[in-house]
């Protein structure tokens, strides 16, 4: 949902990708899915998950992890240390859980674009 987000907040001012650290089969994501399609009319309905081991982390100037777990099973992958935003993961939830969540993101999304000093746009 944060790589959809970003997308939506500042799609021509960065290249965003996200990736999991046991990324789940392209049909477990309904549910984030039609999240970001409820709360921001985005359509993710072409992502595909992807291994973070796949991407070339070293590659982008901020990494976001979604808590310390990941943070720590980043080490090694990069040098650069990641931002921690402690998201708990909705998988298995119900709908709720999932927009509750992409709110969340939306927000962390938003304050780290501004820090950034990148202006931020309505995502719908």
């Amino acid at each position: 949902m944060a790589e959809w987000v970003t997308k939506a907040h500042a799609a021509s001012e960065l290249h965003v990708a996200s990736a999991g650290m046991r990324p789940q089969p392209p049909e477990d994501g309904s549910n984030a899915i039609e999240a970001l399609a409820v709360a921001y009319s985005i359509d993710a309905s072409s992502h595909v998950p992807r291994d973070v081991r796949d991407i070339e982390l070293d590659s982008f100037a901020v990494i976001v992890a979604m808590d310390r777990r990941i943070a720590r099973e980043l080490k090694g992958l990069s040098a650069s240390k990641p931002v921690v935003w402690e998201i708990a993961d909705p998988w298995g939830n119900d709908p709720t859980e999932y927009r509750r969540t992409a709110i969340i993101i939306s927000q962390k999304v938003n304050k780290l674009l501004r820090s950034l000093g990148i202006e931020v746009r309505d995502a719908a």
